[in-house]
């Protein structure tokens, strides 16, 4: 067991930062303590100019010792801080090694309503924005990119045929038509869409790759809140578009598939990407980011979090930078960049984060929004989660 260990270390190692320049620093190594086999944290501090950072490699590799390593993105309650999260996964009896901050999100909402992709085990939870995302397939391999969701509903021919769903769980923008759908992801109710109409249906979560069979239970004015079934969904269409869906009538039967370009089973939205291919690559034009945001990411040092992979996406990288404090400036994301490579990134992207950036290792919190200090954590929307699975046990 002991050597099987230490080959798993050794494979982690060969991925750590050597003493190297990063900007006017010279980094050292950072010194690793294992906290699983094949799971690796270190801290790192440097004086000048000061800056502390965490950083977590894990092996994804399948062993021949029957224990694994899995990775999940997890939806928050609602909004709550990563150490609500991980202490609700430690009480349900989940193996939670590490969770690290997710996605931006609408901090109005109660719902946590993520900005990018969720995706948790086969089930969509929000779709995609056009932004990267951290993506785990089918066979646990990690990767980042832009993913494209492909959504349609099946109706009767005589109310419509197929029709294609322009979003899942996301508030529609005024001038927006077509159809949205609503699961209990989104909360308790879907928003209400004067002059519109509303199709409350039985049915399953939407498992990507999967026709969910549905039944209309349900039809009437959008004009007030609906309630979303605990088993259900709920469809809602604009005045613009209703004329085609006059016939559908109670009990009708509805068909919805989806499908991820590219598939995933997990999966977490962030952004912009930071790293293609080994080289610093920061896409904020590409993804469409504001150009006010554009500028705090590119040219101003806060807190910051990463999450990546190594060429051949068998070692998962996660990386926090604390900042606005006397022991850390922060980095800006080029620089947030350089430092994943650096750590041995092949492919990267940009979490959240500002007081988002929180890293849960091993039963405790090492950084509390980019800081030492708990009080700074903040409630977030999702999170990043490092399950390790002893012999014969799974998620």
């Amino acid at each position: 067991m002991m050597r099987k260990h230490a080959v798993r270390c050794a494979a982690l190692a060969a991925l750590a930062l050597a003493p190297a320049a990063f900007g006017a620093v010279t980094l050292r190594a950072p010194v690793y303590e294992v906290i699983a086999p094949g799971v690796a944290y270190a801290r790192v501090e440097e004086g000048t100019p000061p800056l502390v950072f965490h950083v977590v490699k894990a092996d994804l590799r399948k062993r021949r010792d029957g224990t694994a390593i899995g990775v999940e993105a997890i939806k928050a309650e609602g909004r709550q801080t990563v150490a609500q999260i991980a202490d609700g996964l430690v009480k349900r009896r989940r193996p939670l090694l590490v969770a690290i901050n997710g996605d931006f999100f609408e901090r109005d909402a109660a719902n946590g309503l993520p900005w990018g992709v969720h995706v948790h085990g086969g089930e969509l939870l929000f779709s995609p924005a056009g932004r990267s995302a951290f993506m785990v397939d089918a066979q646990g391999r990690p990767l980042i990119a832009a993913p494209a969701l492909k959504i349609a509903a099946k109706f009767p021919a005589a109310a419509g045929g197929v029709k294609t769903i322009a979003a899942v769980n996301r508030p529609r923008a005024q001038d927006e038509d077509g159809l949205f759908l609503y699961t209990p992801a989104w909360g308790p109710s879907a928003p209400e869409l004067p002059g519109g109409m509303v199709f409350t249906l039985s049915g399953g979560a939407i498992e990507l790759g999967a026709t969910v069979k549905c039944t209309v239970e349900e039809v009437k004015s959008a004009s007030i809140a609906t309630p979303i079934p605990g088993e259900g969904l709920v469809l809602t269409c604009d005045n613009r578009t209703i004329d085609a869906f006059r016939r559908l009538g109670l009990k009708s039967r509805v068909e919805i598939k989806g499908e991820l370009a590219p598939p995933a089973a997990e999966a977490v939205g962030g952004g912009p990407r930071i790293v293609r291919a080994g080289k610093p690559s920061v896409e904020t034009r590409e993804e469409k980011f504001p150009q006010s945001q554009a500028a705090i990411l590119v040219q101003q040092r806060h807190p910051r979090a990463a999450i990546g992979c190594n060429q051949n996406r068998t070692v998962l990288i996660l990386l926090i930078v604390e900042g606005r404090t006397q022991a850390s400036n922060g980095v800006t994301v080029p620089d947030l960049a350089q430092l994943m490579i650096l750590l041995g990134a092949h492919d990267a992207m940009n979490l959240d984060g500002g007081g988002s950036a929180t890293l849960y290792v091993a039963g405790r919190m090492v950084t509390h929004g980019g800081s030492a200090d708990a009080a700074a954590q903040r409630q977030v929307g999702n999170a990043v989660g490092i399950f390790y699975y002893p012999k014969g046990k799974t998620g």
